[in-house]
């Protein structure tokens, strides 16, 4: 912008600066498809609320996606695949993510997800994610935001 300023509109006091640009970037959070997944995914949970078993409660004549119990939000295998491949994320890229940022609660390490009952079902695998993921990382970041004020 500098040299267009200076060369095309011979005013070169005017050009932008980076402080000028810097709201209208994109943060590398922001752009990294896996963590707008994982926060997709937590909406989806929350829209399907009634869809999941509880320690209150166990849904009655509707479709069961899973149950939320111990801190994790368990999501039968089958709904979490179809699930965030209609919303148009990799499951299998996610996955990997998620298990890299410690966010899966793993059987063993070959497997993604755990057996558990879901209501009174049989075992059924499911992905175990933490539901508290963002309070976790609360401090944190109101922390790096605040480091990151100019004033």
């Amino acid at each position: 912008d500098k040299l267009a300023s200076m060369w095309v509109f011979g005013d070169a006091d005017s050009a932008l600066t980076i402080d000028d640009i810097s709201p209208f970037l994109t943060t590398k959070q922001e752009a990294d498809v896996n963590a707008r997944a994982l926060e997709w995914l937590y909406g989806w949970v929350g829209e399907h609320i009634n869809n999941f078993v509880t320690d209150e409660k166990t849904p009655e004549n509707s479709v069961i996606y899973g149950k939320i119990s111990d801190d994790y939000i368990y999501i039968i295998r089958k709904s979490f695949n179809e699930a965030i491949s209609d919303a148009g994320f990799n499951p299998t890229a996610f996955l990997d993510w998620a298990s890299s940022k410690s966010l899966l609660k793993r059987q063993d390490n070959h497997h993604m997800d755990v057996a558990t009952r879901v209501g009174k079902s049989k075992l059924q695998r499911c992905i175990a994610i933490k539901d508290n993921y963002y309070d976790d990382l609360s401090d944190s970041i109101v922390q790096d935001v605040e480091d990151e004020l100019p004033l």
